[in-house]
């Protein structure tokens, strides 16, 4: 689980909309958190106030090598996504793919008329991490969660097959953990980001994979053209970062196609 929030901030909005969504986790969870101020001019590690670490030299590389794995890094991003936002937002995806940290990308949205959890499920080998993550933020808000595997580029039969093992598997994690949580999974054949994003227009949090670390690779790509277009936070779970549950009570699944 992760063992510490890790905030990055400067004197932006959207930093200040990062540690407020931070904070409000931090009081639901009881796990510590800690801010980080980055200075690119120095390469001088200095104390702030008395919950505040000042780090100095290149932002992302810096970030990146302060959280370790099992924190969850906490980034804000201007309303208008990554390519036209302040401070942290040209440099959180090149952040997000290079931490070894999950990250939280927070941008400048409303999120008080939200609701619902959605997980990007992606490949065998993260479906269960991902549905993990997602269900327990739905458990802990009593909101739904929806589950969405795109099989777009998948055309063969066996591929199809491996989209229906995928989501059976994300969806057995969610009712082994979290049997309280109301569960929708659903596959697509639009492009992965479009459909992601669509759903979460209004969602409270969107959960995605940990990608790959080679930059074309096809999920890789599913990250950058979400968080260009990100319309919700966006935590990409490189572990698990919330307790489990310590009560069970009734799960109810619909599939869709």
């Amino acid at each position: 689980m992760c063992t510490r929030y890790v905030v990055a901030v400067n004197d932006t909005r959207s930093s200040g909309n990062a540690l407020a969504w931070a904070r409000a986790r931090a009081r639901r969870t009881h796990i510590p958190l800690i801010t980080v101020r980055v200075e690119p001019d120095s390469d001088t590690t200095t104390a702030g106030s008395s919950e505040e670490i000042v780090l100095r030299g290149p932002i992302s590389h810096t970030l990146a090598g302060f959280a370790q794995s099992d924190d969850l890094l906490v980034i804000g991003t201007g309303k208008t996504g990554f390519i036209h936002a302040r401070g942290y937002g040209a440099r959180g995806i090149q952040i997000a793919s290079t931490v070894r940290s999950s990250v939280a990308v927070i941008p400048d949205v409303d999120l008080r008329f939200r609701t619902g959890v959605v997980a990007g499920i992606d490949h065998a080998a993260t479906a269960v991490l991902v549905a993990s993550v997602a269900d327990a933020d739905a458990a802990a808000l009593g909101e739904p969660l929806q589950l969405i595997h795109s099989s777009f580029g998948r055309s063969t039969p066996a591929n199809a097959a491996d989209t229906r093992s995928e989501l059976a598997a994300a969806t057995a994690a969610v009712k082994e953990r979290w049997p309280t949580v109301v569960v929708r999974s659903r596959s697509t054949s639009r492009p992965a980001p479009e459909a992601l994003l669509d759903a979460s227009r209004n969602a409270t949090l969107l959960v995605l994979g940990p990608g790959c670390s080679q930059p074309d690779s096809p999920f890789a790509l599913v990250i950058h053209d979400v968080l260009v277009n990100i319309n919700a936070p966006v935590l990409i779970a490189r572990t698990a970062v919330n307790e489990p549950a310590s009560s069970f009570g009734h799960l109810s699944i619909s599939g869709e196609g």
